[in-house]
This record gives structure tokens, C-alpha cells and sequence, in this order.
């Protein structure tokens, strides 16, 4: 493995998997009426879509 794949590697996650089920119910857990999760929706794209505008701007 070359060092391009440790950025995702997370040394204090033992179990990637797990960490994944156990993120997704705590998030399907949340108690937010529908404005609300609109609003999670919108912000987690805004931050997926700055994040994809750093690792173009890093690729350049």
C-alpha cells in the first residue's frame, strides 16, 4: 500500500465497520422534525461539496 491510501486510514477506530453501523444509528436515532433534517441535509452537502473544492485545489 502506498502512502495516498493512509489518509483513510484512522489509527483510534479499531473496526471501521462497526464504527460505521453504530454512526448511521445514532444519526437514524435523532429526534429533528422535517425542517430540521432539511437543514442537516443542506449543511452536509455544503461541507461535502467544500471538502471536494480543497482536494481539487490540492490537485492542481
Amino acid at each position: 500500500k502506498g502512502d495516498g491510501v493512509r489518509f483513510y486510514v484512522f489509527e483510534g477506530i479499531p473496526n471501521p465497520a462497526a464504527f460505521k453501523r453504530e454512526y448511521r444509528d445514532l444519526l437514524d436515532g435523532v429526534q429533528a422534525d422535517d425542517l430540521e433534517k432539511q437543514r442537516i441535509i443542506t449543511e452536509c452537502k455544503r461541507a461535502f461539496a467544500l471538502n471536494t473544492d480543497v482536494f481539487h485545489a490540492l490537485g492542481e
